[in-house]
């Protein structure tokens, strides 16, 4: 007996079988990779990615339940399984009214803009829609964060590392596509990636499998691909004219900060400036630093997530003086 094992709107989205051999290999701490992002949400977890500063795209079973009610409590974190993590909270969901849930409609999908712009530090990927004779062709991979039985590769984690796994789309529906990238429970809300060089974009969202009841399995894998024993995948023209109607946010740069002493006197420097990573509202933080003669240093390092900031020089025992960078420029040139 087979049947589909989509269960949208169950806390944690599809628990889908994934393919032999298993070709996931743990994703680099580089763009395009560190736009993955895990959601938390009414005790489930699945998988979203940055498509800007501070939107998100993910399933709508992974924050909402089957009236498109959307939780009270998503979380969504990005980061995790690289070198640091941080959260958003949601603040607005875009989703299509009265959406079907049929498994056809390829309606499963939600937007969400976060509480905060994390995409102007872990990067966001921008949206490409493909024709279906353009699929045929694509080199896709699938990106996300899974949970696996303990002897099927327990290096990629319980939901908290990455991982990329390349593959096909096979067929191509009116609403949705078929793919046979490795996956296991929690990938709903993974992004389906295709390359062009090296450039990436997002071109499908991963939604569901098929599980077959009494199938032998290898490590968790099956052994044999077909179409009716795919993986299921959402193209990205479905969320396409929703996306293209929400405002944008303003660009933002998050960047080091240094600071050149050139002239012949020591300095104090003081640095306010908003981080990011910091809720809303959260005020600003401040860094102090003194500066001999002739140095340079550098005053906050890119993970503390200045988004802007303020910064005061005081020579000797004058008044201090605020000095802001231009442009491109990350170094403060003190004359």
């Amino acid at each position: 007996m087979k049947r589909l094992f989509c269960l949208p709107w169950l806390a944690a989205a599809a628990w889908a079988v994934g393919f032999a051999p298993d070709q996931r290999h743990l994703a680099p701490n580089s763009w395009p990779f560190t736009a993955l992002g895990r959601t938390s949400a009414h005790g489930g977890l699945g998988c979203a990615v940055l498509i800007g500063p501070d939107l998100v795209l993910t399933c709508g079973h992974c924050i909402s339940n089957p009236q498109r009610q959307v939780y009270d409590d998503v979380e969504i974190e990005f980061g995790l399984g690289f070198e640091a993590s941080h959260k958003a909270r949601l603040k607005q969901a875009f989703m299509l009214e009265n959406a079907s849930s049929s498994i056809e409609a390829g309606q499963d999908w939600a937007i969400v803009r976060i509480d905060r712009p994390l995409g102007a530090y872990y990067g966001w990927l921008q949206c490409r829609y493909l024709s279906d004779s353009e699929w045929q062709d694509a080199e896709v991979e699938l990106l996300g964060y899974c949970k696996c039985p303990e002897e099927a590769r327990p290096q990629f984690g319980d939901m908290d590392r990455p991982y990329r796994c390349p593959g096909a789309v096979s067929d191509v529906g009116p609403q949705i596509l078929f793919h046979n990238c490795a996956m296991w429970g929690g990938t709903s809300g993974a992004p389906l990636l295709a390359r062009t060089g090296e450039r990436y974009s997002l071109v499908g969202l991963n939604f569901a499998g098929v599980t077959v009841e009494n199938e032998v399995l290898q490590h968790g894998f099956r052994d044999t691909y077909r179409k009716d024993l795919a993986n299921l995948a959402i193209p990205g023209r479905n969320w396409r004219e929703t996306l293209e109607s929400i405002p944008k946010s303003p660009p933002l740069e998050v960047k080091s900060l240094g600071v050149e002493n050139r002239s012949k006197r020591p300095v104090r420097i003081k640095v306010e400036y908003q981080s990011l990573f910091e809720p809303p509202g959260s005020g600003t933080q401040t860094r102090v630093m003194s500066l001999p003669p002739g140095s340079q240093r550098v005053l906050l390092e890119r993970s503390a997530g200045c988004a802007d900031s303020e910064i005061s020089v005081q020579k000797d025992d004058k008044k201090p003086v605020v000095m802001r960078l231009k442009g491109s420029e990350n170094t403060l040139v003190i004359p």
